[in-house]
């Protein structure tokens, strides 16, 4: 399942059960790798999306993916 469909299947469900308020999907990636931690990368979606509510609205649906560098050095 990707992003695409995943918001074809939330337009669907608002289309057959309209809500007062829109649905968001939010896509967080937190770059563990770079000591990022997930307030860290709220805050810089925050500052990537400054038009937009900062996610954990009632109705957003997020998604975090961390991303970790593997470890060692393979020879």
């Amino acid at each position: 399942m990707n992003l695409d469909s995943i918001n074809r299947r939330l337009d669907k469900l608002d289309a057959s059960h309209p809500v007062a308020t829109p649905r968001r999907f939010i896509h967080l990636i937190v770059e563990a790798d770079k000591g990022e931690t997930k307030d860290q990368a709220v805050a810089r979606w925050c500052l990537e999306h400054p038009n937009e509510a900062p996610p954990g609205q009632p109705d957003d649906f997020v998604i975090t993916n961390t991303i970790v560098s593997p470890n060692g050095k393979r020879d």
